[in-house]
């Protein structure tokens, strides 16, 4: 008889483990980024926004760059915990998943013009 293959919430193993919370430091980073655009007012007048420059785009632009590598990294981490270390946490499938529609933003982003 085959043995019956076991789900649990949180991670077993010590690549799922940290998968798991650079995927949660992925989403802090997002609403820090988020908090700090509400700070930072926009220098808009009667002839529109101009675009952000200097520091002011430097604090808007790489939390979020950051966190879409970091989203990236956790999908890839997630896939190894869950296909090389059977690792079968639910956290870790949906962090996989969660890559996986980073990775398709990425793709998206640079193959489809706007």
């Amino acid at each position: 008889m085959k043995a019956k293959k076991k789900f649990y919430w949180l991670p077993k193993t010590r690549l799922g483990k940290i998968s798991f919370y650079v995927c949660i430091s992925a989403f802090v980073i997002i609403y820090l980024q988020y908090g700090i655009s509400i700070i930072i007012p926009n220098r808009c007048d009667a002839n529109g926004c101009p675009d952000p420059v200097g520091v002011e785009f430097l604090i808007r632009v790489i939390p979020g760059v950051l966190a879409m590598a970091i989203v990236l990294i956790t999908g890839i981490t997630s896939i190894i915990s869950i296909v090389k270390y059977r690792d079968r946490a639910i956290v870790l499938f949906v962090s996989a998943f969660i890559g996986l529609l980073g990775l398709l933003f990425v793709l998206g982003e640079f193959l489809i013009p706007h």
